[in-house]
């Protein structure tokens, strides 16, 4: 027999991490991938290459909406937006991003972006607004 876990549940567990109740998403940080890959949960921090152009930062992630449901009854999060400069010269690309611990040494989650590569002009921004959901969609 399994457990089944309610929706008050999953929205209580969801705003527990995102710090509407809880502190376990507190510090983590979005960064932007460059290779062409498709994210899998059997991945590691070593399958994503990190954007490196001038300007280019990692992002911590903040401001956690309190948790909803969707209308698959899945519960969802999302962050406050989070900016990405490109200072260099030339336009840059990127795939998608991933979100790692505080330190950066532990990968959480990483999505691809749609239309993937998107491309950011020399000057330019990225604005990004991440989002955390109780289930993988792979």
């Amino acid at each position: 027999m399994s457990a089944v876990v309610m929706d008050s549940g999953k929205k209580r567990f969801l705003d527990f991490l995102t710090s509407s109740g809880g502190t376990g998403l507190l510090g983590v940080k979005a960064h932007l991938f460059t290779n062409n890959v498709t994210p899998n949960r059997a991945d590691l921090l070593s399958t994503y290459t990190e954007a490196a152009w001038t300007g280019y930062a990692s992002q911590t992630l903040s401001g956690w909406a309190v948790a909803s449901l969707d209308g698959t009854f899945h519960a969802l999060s999302t962050a406050s937006p989070v900016i990405f400069n490109n200072g260099s010269a030339g336009t840059v690309s990127a795939y998608g991003y991933f979100v790692t611990d505080s330190g950066g040494t532990n990968l959480l989650y990483a999505e691809r972006f749609a239309a993937p590569p998107v491309s950011i002009l020399a000057a330019q921004s990225l604005t990004l607004t991440c989002t955390f959901t109780d289930t993988s969609e792979f």
